[in-house]
């Protein structure tokens, strides 16, 4: 008896550590095949929208301050200025301009841009600009609506508007 006994102390760490390789084999493994499997299609292949079509990126530019409003054909007269922004105000008014490739900057009205380019006015859909005693006016990227951002249409009510009283 006093025999089995000890042979039972002699296997039990053993049979544990077989057991603790065991758990981390498979667990290696399991980790593995997640980590290898390729991943699993989201839609159907007959579903999916064909991506040789050009899509209509229009309001994502009035978004990120593209205007698209003017004639591509004619000739601009500051073809190395774009209006980011504009501030319009009474007291301070500003806009946030890119001349050639230059960092973006806000210019005050009234401040020389360079030797012969100076902003003359900002107002909220236009601002006026003279090179050389030429004055021309330049238009800021058009304002996408709140709407927009929140998914409703352009149609809806706005959340202010008083709803009309059904008799």
């Amino acid at each position: 008896m006093l025999r089995t006994a000890s042979r039972s102390r002699q296997w039990g760490p053993s049979l544990a550590t077989l057991a603790a390789f065991a758990v981390l084999g498979a667990t290696i493994a399991w980790w593995a095949l997640q980590l290898l499997t390729p991943p699993a299609a989201i839609a159907p292949a007959g579903s999916l929208i064909d991506t040789t079509a050009m899509p209509d990126i229009g309001p994502a530019q009035a978004l990120f301050g593209s205007d698209h409003r003017y004639d591509p054909g004619a000739a601009s007269p500051a073809p190395d200025i774009r209006v980011l922004g504009v501030a319009a105000g009474t007291r301070r008014a500003s806009a946030v301009l890119v001349i050639g490739s230059d960092i973006p900057r806000a210019w005050a009205p009234g401040e020389h841009i360079d030797d012969h380019l100076r902003l003359i006015a900002v107002h909220e859909d236009h601002i006026v600009l003279e090179r050389d005693g030429t004055r021309f006016e330049l238009l800021p990227p058009a304002r996408p609506s709140p709407s927009l951002l929140s998914g409703a249409s352009a149609h809806t009510q706005p959340m202010n508007a008083t709803p009309e009283r059904q008799p």
